[in-house]
């Protein structure tokens, strides 16, 4: 591990062929080249890669899309749906419910009466 509050220490760091450009951008942003030396022979190398190493493979989605078939939105209405006019009333009087203007309704009399 490097040193920690203001001490020295070394930084050793292990990279593949494919980290390279991991490297140059620490460099960059370190502006300092590191050194390289190579990988000892009489170290045994593991083919077995862990995580992140791996390549990673895409998503199998589960869901299956739906097919869409016709003018989406623009279509003719199923005969279920179709609606007849049978005659009825086209308005209906509003019914009061709760509180009543009783002066409202003495006028409205009243006018009736002087028909």
């Amino acid at each position: 591990r490097t040193g920690r509050a203001d001490a020295k220490g070394t930084a050793i760091s292990f990279f593949t062929k494919r980290e390279v450009d991991f490297k140059t951008d620490v460099e960059l942003l370190m502006n300092q080249e590191l050194l390289v030396k190579d990988f000892p022979e009489e170290v045994e190398i593991s083919l077995k890669l862990i995580g992140p190493e791996k390549d990673k493979q895409p998503i199998k989605f589960l869901m299956k899309k739906q097919k869409l078939d016709g003018d989406g939105a623009f279509h003719e209405k199923s005969k279920k749906n179709t609606k007849v006019n049978l005659g009825g009333p086209s308005k209906t009087k509003k019914k009061t419910h709760g509180s009543v203007n009783r002066n409202m309704l003495k006028n409205q009399a009243k006018k009736r009466k002087d028909k």
